[in-house]
């Protein structure tokens, strides 16, 4: 029982280092597009 808590929080914290990377992606992607938005009005 332990032992297979002890996976479900390694497979937990993968998962959460993945989404937060994914979610640092998004961001920086809507902040690019934002720039791009913004230059293309000049």
């Amino acid at each position: 029982m332990l032992k297979q808590s002890d996976q479900f929080v390694k497979i937990f914290f993968s998962l959460q280092k993945i989404f937060y990377t994914f979610n640092l992606e998004v961001k920086i992607f809507c902040f690019f597009s934002h720039l791009r938005l913004l230059y293309s009005r000049f």
